[in-house]
């Protein structure tokens, strides 16, 4: 993920709702201040904001107009 200042890599569980070629390109909301953990065996050094419904459906959240990456969520 490119957040301007610089890159990280994200690893998220969403092949049930997004292919991965879906999400390049566009921009998302991401929390940067986390502590990087590893999930089968990659590191993950963000994590993506999504919201799920009650019946299990999960969209990420974008921003509603075009902003610079890196912007923060206040």
């Amino acid at each position: 993920v490119d957040f301007g200042t610089e890159k990280r890599q994200a690893v998220a569980g969403l092949l049930r709702w997004y292919k991965p070629e879906d999400l390049v390109g566009k921009k998302y909301a991401f929390i940067l201040n986390l502590q990087r953990r590893k999930f089968m065996g990659v590191e993950s050094q963000c994590m993506i904001l999504a919201a799920e419904d009650t019946q299990g459906n999960v969209i990420l959240l974008q921003p509603e107009k075009d902003i610079v990456e890196g912007s923060r969520i206040h």
